[in-house]
């Protein structure tokens, strides 16, 4: 997600789920693993 609060200046979120698959289960511990980030820029 993103959001330009001016022609200077953007807010940015991003989120990502991550599915544990068939062999991580087979071969140990296995977990699903989620990750969130969030940055801003400014342009000059």
């Amino acid at each position: 997600m993103e959001w330009r609060v001016n022609r200077h200046l953007a807010l940015t979120m991003n989120y990502a789920h991550f599915f544990a698959g068939p062999f991580l289960k087979d071969t140990g511990p296995a977990h699903d693993v989620d990750y969130a980030s969030g940055w801003v820029t400014y342009r000059f």
